[in-house]
Order: structure tokens, then sequence, then C-alpha cells
């Protein structure tokens, strides 16, 4: 109990002119002579004597003494207020309670009677009683109505507000007090905290750094430094106060968890597993630790290791939302699923009441509209995007997603009728600019997409920015896909060419052009331009699949095109595309079960890609599996995007029937 709601003793032994008493306090054993037999006296008497126990820790002399003054003095509310905060400091809150209202009723301004009962709602009753914040900040009002000044009232209300998340309230006050008390640093520190729950970031950095002044090694001030410069994504200083907080606290498992999970943001996920795995060890319960490590583990594409370390955190907390998503997500992408719509379904309803605008169903129903959509279930993500845009109009991204769920199903006037309301809402949102012009392109002719390209390109050329400049790259950039995607890959490869002369580092432009390349069939050109890119970075594994997958194709190279598309798959393991292309290669040299095992596989994980079934419906054909051939090539048919592509899986489904008839 806060023992500064007291007078202090000596104030009290003052008040009575006993000025001698501190050594009396030492020689209880000889009490002093009483005074006269008159009760008030008497009860100061024993009011003394109470204080000079209490004060010398024997509480329970203490308690006695104060029953007895208060036996001679009964209506003494002062006797009665002290006498029910020793009842607190001993652990009777209940008695302690009674007893202030006791006082109140003989004196209703008494101060300490307020101060104390509104100390036992707040620190013992807060969790047991649901009315004991309101009771709590009513008594803390009345003190400071009574006694402006009173700094323990104004310290208790100030936390009693950001208990109840109350951050303006709390602000005000500690402010207040801060003004009153320049040197006073755990009012400081929930003063900088009140602002950073407001989003203050700049003024309660300054009062994390009044504290740090003062104590440089405050792990409070330090962790929530950290959490501000996380939320300004200035995460260098996040994970130097990190580091800080682990220099004065080696073992803080809260500052461990952050620096893994910044560690791992930043590109540095083995370090990040290590550091969460030492703390897993140490408590293996502690669902927080376990979700950093799955995003760690899922980072370096560990997804059998990062869906145990998810499930295991869910079985901590059952109720865990993020826990839940990142389970979902990375179920997903080994192809698992419908558990994983299942999942996101229980969440997204979960959300639904009572507020469906609360910022984790954002994610929660893009990602299950993604997966349904990668499942094929083109009607059920169409209706989950739909409702993604009527929780988010504000979103331009629900625009985004809705109007490529209908391209998926190739109801190509719907969506070109979504993405026209997108840009009506967002004008400027360069996403909705680049799906618009695809979009045209397949519904009006080429021109009429690269019309929209060129008129954005138009509007941000001569940007001076970063920003502008990025912006008219990915423009551009989309210009010469585009330019691809409607098999221009000549005029395709004029811009990439120009767009490399201005930007000779930029690995996406050198990829695009080797991309161009090979659809011209231009292989040596395509090959050098790949290699250069490995030459960079040996560990890229896009650049190793299209490198690996083209040889394969042609049936050169063969081991060598194997050797590079397994790297790709080690460092991407569930990746259907890579695993499309190892089943290739392993098919063109003959090694049919491997093929088998990562075609089938690669289904699984992207099971409306054209070109698997394809590969699918030949192995099975070589095989003599027609009946499964034909299953396959069916499938791809049902998901080829053009007229080329579905002309040549046709045929072989003709000549196909034809052999199964014989």
């Amino acid at each position: 109990m806060n023992r500064t709601l007291k007078y202090t003793w000596l104030q009290t032994v003052a008040m009575l002119g006993l000025l001698c008493l501190p050594a009396a306090a030492q020689q209880l054993q000889g009490k002093p002579e009483k005074p006269a037999p008159s009760p008030k006296a008497d009860a100061y008497y024993h009011f003394t004597l109470a204080r000079l126990y209490d004060a010398s820790g024997d509480f329970a002399a203490a308690l006695s003494e104060y029953e007895t003054a208060l036996k001679s003095d009964p209506d003494n509310a002062q006797i009665r207020a002290e006498y029910s905060v020793a009842l607190a400091d001993v652990g009777r809150t209940d008695d302690a309670l009674k007893s202030a209202q006791q006082a109140l009723e003989k004196d209703s301004s008494n101060v300490d009677a307020h101060l104390l009962m509104g100390d036992i709602y707040f620190r013992v009753r807060l969790r047991q009683d649901p009315k004991a914040r309101e009771l709590a900040v009513q008594e803390y009002e009345t003190v400071l109505r009574l006694d402006p000044d009173n700094l323990s009232a104004l310290s208790s209300l100030g936390r009693l507000y950001i208990s109840a998340n109350q951050y303006p309230k709390a602000e005000e006050i500690f402010q207040k007090l801060v003004n009153s008390q320049p040197d006073a640093v755990e009012e400081f520190f929930l003063l900088a905290l009140s602002q950073a729950e407001q989003r203050k970031f700049d003024a309660a950095l300054q009062n994390t750094k009044r504290v740090l002044q003062v104590n440089p090694s405050n792990i409070r001030a330090l962790a929530l430094q950290g959490f501000i410069y996380e939320r300004l994504h200035d995460d260098d200083a996040a994970i130097a106060a990190y580091q800080q907080i682990l220099k004065v606290q080696p073992q803080d498992a809260d500052a461990k968890r952050r620096l893994a999970a910044l560690l791992a943001e930043k590109g540095r996920a083995g370090d990040a597993t290590q550091m969460l795995e030492e703390l897993a060890k140490r408590n293996p319960f502690d669902s927080s630790v376990l979700l950093e490590l799955g995003k760690a583990q899922r980072e370096q594409k560990k997804y059998p290791e990062a869906i145990a370390s998810f499930r295991a955190a869910a079985k901590t907390d059952a109720d865990g939302v993020e826990i839940a998503y990142w389970l979902a997500t990375t179920l997903a992408e080994t192809g698992e699923r419908d558990e994983a719509i299942s999942i996101l379904k229980r969440l997204a309803e979960r959300g639904s009441d009572p507020d469906p605008q609360q910022p984790s169903r954002f994610p929660i129903l893009t990602q299950m509209g993604m997966i349904q959509q990668d499942d094929a279930q083109y009607d059920a993500a169409i209706s989950t995007f739909e409702q993604l845009a009527r929780s988010f109009p504000e979103d331009f991204r629900s625009y985004l997603y809705l109007a490529n769920a209908y391209r998926l199903k190739k109801e190509w006037k719907q969506a070109a009728e979504v993405i026209s309301r997108g840009r009506q809402k967002f004008p400027d949102e360069r996403g909705l600019v680049i799906t618009q012009a695809q979009i045209d392109g397949r519904l009006s002719g080429l021109e009429k997409g690269l019309q929209v390209l060129d008129e954005e390109i138009r509007r941000h050329s001569g940007s001076s920015n970063e920003q502008g400049k990025a912006t008219l790259l990915q423009l551009r950039l989309s210009r010469a896909q585009l330019l691809v995607d409607h098999h221009d890959s000549q005029a395709a490869e004029g811009e990439l060419l120009q767009l490399n002369s201005e930007f000779p580092a930029n690995e996406l432009i050198l990829f695009q052009l080797g991309a161009a390349y090979e659809r011209q069939e231009k292989f040596a050109k395509a090959e050098e331009v790949f290699k250069a890119l490995l030459d960079k970075n040996s560990e890229n594994p896009g650049v190793l699949n299209y490198l690996g997958y083209m040889w394969a194709d042609r049936g050169e190279n063969l081991e060598q095109a194997l050797q590079y598309i397994q790297k790709a798959v080690g460092l991407d393991p569930f990746n259907g595309a890579y695993l499309d292309s190892l089943g290739w290669a392993q098919f063109k040299l003959n090694d049919l079960k491997g093929a088998v095992e990562n075609l089938s596989k690669a289904a699984k994980i992207v099971p409306n890609d054209s070109t698997i079934h394809e590969h699918l419906g030949d192995l099975h054909q070589k095989l003599g599996h027609y009946q499964e051939a034909l299953q396959a090539y069916r499938l791809s048919l049902s998901y080829a995007s053009d007229a080329a592509e579905a002309d040549k899986i046709q045929e072989k489904i003709r000549k196909l029937d034809k052999l199964s008839q014989k």
C-alpha cells in the first residue's frame, strides 16, 4: 500500500508537541506516562503510540493502539483513516475499506480516507470488481477537488487512466506532475508512454531521453524507445535500443524476442532463429517467442519447422489471431489450403462482430481470398474480396484483388468494371493504372493498354524525387511486360535495352531483358544475361530456375540445368514453379519417378497453373497412363491464359484421344 497516504509519524509527533519521541521509538518497553484521563487526550496518546509502533515495524502493536484510540474517540475521522491505512498495509483490505468508509461517514472531506479507498479499488479490487475502476476514479477525483496538488492522487489517477487506455487524460496528468517535479523520472516515463500510445512519437522520444539522461540503464525507457522506433520504421535505432537492454540485462526475454524479429526482417533470419530457439528452450510455452520463431523459420523457407512452431504457439494461445494467421499462411504455401482456409474463415467470423473494420481483418480476408483463388475457387475468392471492399472501402487494394479474381475466372468485363470504379476513387494509384492497362489490353487490344500506361508515364516524366523516379521505372517496366504478354517481345527488347542503358545496375530490368530474349528464341543472348545476373548473385533462385528451365525445356545442358534448378528448390523448397522446373528436368533426364514426385507436388502447391498440368499430362502419357494424362491436359486447358496456349493443349488432347481408343 502507498505509504505516502499518511502524514509522517514525525508530523503527528510535532502536532502533539512531543518532539522527543524519536528516542521513545527505540525504548517502547517503557511506555510514556499517560496524560490526564480525558477521552480525547487518551485517544491521542494511543494514536501516537500506534504511529511509533507503525514506524518501528511492529504492525500488530500498532493496530492494537489504533483500536484503543478509537475506543476513546470513536468519532475521530483522522484516527480512523490512519487505522484504515494500517489495515491495508497488513493486507486486511476488506477491513481497511470498511474502516475508511466509516471515517468518511464522520468526515466526508478526509483526504487520506478517500485516497486509501481509491488505492484499494485500483490496486486490489481492479481485476475482481467490474466497478472498481469507476469507483477508484471517483475517489481520486474527490481527493483532487479537496487537495488539487495532491501528488499521490494525481499519480495514481494517471496510472489508472493508462490502465483504462485513456491516454489523453493520462498525458494531461503526467504533464502536470513533471511540470511541478522536473526530476520525477517515473512520471516522465509514464508521460512518454501516454504520448507513444497516442502516436505522439517525437514528444514521447524526447521524454524517454530525459529518463535515460538520469538513468541510462532504465529498461522500461529503453524498451519504449525500441517500440517507438519500430513504429517509425527506424529498425536500426530500434535494434540499438534492444541491444542496450541486453547489455544491462542479458536474459531479458522481451528485448531478445523483439531484437530477433527485427533481425529476421533485415535478412538475418539465421541469427534470429538461433536467439529465438534459445528463448524457446528456456520457456517452451511462451507463445510470443514461438510466433517469432515460426516467422523467422518461414523467412528461411523452413516451412515444416515454421508450421510446427506456429502449432506449438497455438496450443499455448488458442485465441491468438496473429498466430492463427501465420499458421494458415504457411500451410497454404505448402499446399495445405483446405486447413488454411478453414482457419482464416474462423478468424474472419470472429472479427466480424462487433467491429468489421478492425485492422487485423484486412490481412485475414486478403489471405483467405488469395488462397481461394490459388485453389481455383474463384467464386469464393470473389465473394471474399467483395466482403473486403465493403469492410475497407478506403483501401484501393480491395479493387485490385477483386479485379484480379475476375480476371482469373476470365470474366474480363466484370474485372474492367471493378478497376474502373477503383480508378475513379483512387486515380493516382499506379497499381490500379497497371491493372487497367492489362485489362484494357485484353479487351480492346494492345494499343488501348499501352495508351493507359503512356498517359501515366507522361504525367510522371521529369520527376526529380526518388519516389517519382521509382514510379516511372515501374510504369516503363510494366509497358515492356505488356508488350511481352501480347507477343511483341522484339518491341519489349528495345524498351528494356533503353532502360538498361539508363539503369545499368538494375537486376529486374536485366531479368526482364533475358526473358524477352528467351521469348524470341535468342537463347544465347538470354543465357548471357542470366549468367551475368548469377555472377552478381549466385544465390538468386529466380535466375537459377529460369536458366535451368530454359535449358531443360530445350533438352540442353541437362545435368547443369538440374543442378541449377535443385539449387533454386533448395533456396525455396515449396515454390511451385521451381518444383515444376525440377520435375520437367527429371522428365527430360528420364528420371520419371522423381518427375512424378515433383510435378505432383508442384500441382498441389499451384493447382491453377496450365504449364504444370501440361507437364503432368506429358509425363502420364509417357508412362502409358492415358486417362490420367487426359485429365491433366483438360485441367491445363481450363487454366490456359491465351488462345495459342489453348490450341496447343487441345491438339495434345485430340492426339491422345485417338491413341487411347486404339
